[in-house]
């Protein structure tokens, strides 16, 4: 079988109703999904009530060999649809190993307008970064970062870890 054709043949098997066939299919992903892939394992994590099929998706999202599936995950993460398991798409990407420095921006956002485990994630991810970070990028989010703490941010000691943690990046 092409290997367009079995990944389709998963897609197929992992939208279907058979739990079996799903769990199956996620154990197979896992070998040979792609980045169209992680909507479908992120649907699974949304909306499963099934804490085997809920494992396991996480599990393949958590081991992503594509380091540039981060857009997708950001893209999940953004959807108002997934807010219930935002904690855990965060946890992806640092579990996964991710490339973060373009989103960089969107995680200090996040981290400032959002509940003390978002912020918190938000805060793993950073000190999990292994990327090259742009300088002017990265001391304008200080910047806001800084202003935050100074309007007394509800997630005020999180964002000074933030703030100190892409100091330490920057500067070193």
């Amino acid at each position: 079988m092409a290997k367009k054709t079995k990944l389709q043949s998963l897609h197929s098997d992992i939208q279907s109703k058979d739990s079996n066939k799903i769990f199956k299919a996620l154990k197979d992903i896992r070998k040979h999904g792609s980045r169209d892939s992680i909507p479908l394992l992120v649907d699974i994590v949304v909306n499963t009530d099934e804490e085997l099929l809920y494992a396991e998706a996480v599990k393949v999202l958590n081991d992503l060999k594509d380091k540039d599936s981060t857009d997708a995950i950001i893209e999940a993460i953004q959807d108002p649809a997934n807010e219930a398991e935002i904690i855990t798409l965060l946890q992806v990407i640092w579990q996964a190993g991710l490339k973060v420095d373009r989103h960089l921006r969107f995680l200090a956002d996040l981290a400032m307008k959002s509940e003390y485990m978002v912020a918190f994630e938000c805060l793993t991810i950073t000190e999990h970064m292994e990327d090259e970070l742009n300088e002017d990028e990265t001391f304008q989010v200080i910047a806001d970062l800084r202003e935050a703490v100074l309007r007394k941010n509800k997630n005020e000691e999180l964002l000074e870890m933030m703030i100190q943690e892409l100091n330490e990046r920057i500067i070193g």
